[in-house]
């Protein structure tokens, strides 16, 4: 039996500071679990933030969109694939964003935790959407890509 916890620090550029906190457990069951959740801060205030806090108001629909491009992508999955027949299990049976992200130095990531969106053999579902890609979907104040 183990139960080990990390936080990392994702990204210390202002103006976010994101940490990426992993827990990993095995309590003697049969599988053991882990979980990762992110934290991110807006340096200047310490307030936490939320992703409509870094997208433009009507920039979300493209986010999801790109990020399910990238989730077909990374799973081999074609456009007209049912990501509920492929054994995912979103809300409606469609693609949807969390609200489980991290801001880092390069990209935006997504985490779904084991048991989110899959059976637990799955394992996490990461999705990482550099900033190059979606620098129109972003608040023009926050600069966020390293140059």
């Amino acid at each position: 039996m183990y139960e080990h916890k990390t936080v990392t620090i994702l990204r210390y550029t202002p103006p976010i500071l994101s940490f990426r906190c992993d827990s990993d457990e095995d309590a003697g069951g049969v599988h053991p679990f882990g979980n990762t959740l992110f934290v991110n801060f807006e340096t200047g205030t310490g307030r936490i933030l939320k992703l409509s806090d870094l997208v433009k108001e009507d920039a979300l629909p493209k986010l999801t969109s790109l990020a399910e491009a990238q989730f077909r992508r990374d799973r081999g999955l074609s456009s007209s694939d049912s990501v509920s027949e492929q054994g995912y299990n979103f809300p409606g049976g469609h693609f949807r964003l969390n609200d489980n992200f991290g801001a880092g130095e390069k990209e935006l990531l997504f985490v779904f935790n084991t048991y989110e969106i899959a059976a637990g053999a799955a394992g996490p579902t990461e999705i990482a959407i550099p900033y190059q890609v979606i620098r129109n979907l972003l608040k023009p104040d926050l600069h966020l890509e390293r140059r």
